[in-house]
């Protein structure tokens, strides 16, 4: 997956440390977006690899899936994926730092004793990982590589047993995705269009665009949402835009028609509609008694 980004042409790259051990390959890297603009790349992934995500500026969305059959998954959680067709996804512009640690099949093999069998990838749900023990040490690895201390090659090679034991652990352990959701979201994908929805910047979020993310159809989308949620799709956005709109409103630093942008609605008059329906008042009306009060 790493490699595959450093194809993409529209991604500024740099790295800042490395850790080399046989079977395992470990990069500290910044990453810079210039422009706002949607990048994609795909290619083969030979290793297992596990990577978090870090903005430093700006505002840039990433995402990966394991080729056409996964869903895509979003940097900022932690990813733990295997060997497969890989895409990647940039968009927006900003900085951000990186940490990937990637093991070579043979080595997870030889030292966790886990066969490695991933016959069945393409009916497993998304690969990003809430493991407690892999997460954190994840992030000690990114710090002990940021600023390493005494005997730092000790810390990160024992570490990266640990982190290999994680990664057996996490994929035999997934479920397939007919057992996980049951006519309802997995709680990964509630994850995604939550995060989506609450930092869209900008930009009109259709049920399109969360349908694309989660692997799934519109209508069928809708559904397994109601189904999940006891709410729609369509409510639940214009819930999360209005409160987002009446947080700007009380701060009071920008105009209506500027948050109407700001939020991805098409026209002042559009938002002030979707704000009425959702609190009683319109936006001028909230905003003069916020600023009474």
């Amino acid at each position: 997956m790493v490699d595959i980004i450093d194809e993409i042409d529209g991604i500024c790259e740099r790295t800042l440390a490395e850790a080399n051990f046989p079977g395992v390959r470990m990069r500290l890297w910044e990453y810079t977006l210039d422009q706002p603009k949607d990048l994609k790349a795909s290619g083969q992934q030979r290793d297992f690899v596990l990577l978090i995500s870090k903005p430093q500026s700006g505002k840039v969305r990433s995402w990966y899936r394991l080729g056409p059959w996964d869903s895509y998954a979003p940097f900022n959680k932690l990813v733990c994926a295997p060997p497969a067709a890989v895409e990647t996804h940039f968009s927006g512009r900003g900085t951000g730092h990186a940490f990937s640690c990637s093991f070579d099949p043979d080595f997870l093999r030889d030292h966790t004793g886990w066969d490695c069998d991933l016959s069945d990838i393409g009916q497993r749900t998304g690969c990003t990982s809430d493991r407690p023990l892999m997460k954190e040490t994840m992030w000690q690895l990114f710090r002990e590589l940021s600023a390493p201390g005494f005997s730092s090659h000790l810390v990160v090679e024992s570490l990266s047993r640990v982190l290999a034991v994680e990664t057996a652990r996490h994929f035999k352990a997934r479920p397939r995705a007919a057992e996980s959701l049951k006519g309802c979201l997995a709680h990964w994908q509630l994850d995604q269009i939550q995060e989506y929805v609450e930092t869209a910047v900008e930009q009109d979020v259709t049920i399109k665009d969360l349908a694309k993310i989660c692997g799934l159809n519109a209508d069928y989308l809708r559904r397994l949402f109601k189904a999940s949620t006891g709410q729609s799709l369509g409510a639940y956005i214009e819930h999360i835009r209005v409160l987002r709109a009446k947080a700007l409103l009380s701060h009071g630093e920008m105009t209506i028609k500027q948050i109407s942008t700001q939020l991805g609605f098409a026209s002042p008059s559009g938002f002030s509609i979707a704000f009425r329906r959702g609190t009683g008042e319109t936006p001028r009306m909230y905003q003069r008694r916020t600023h009474a009060q």
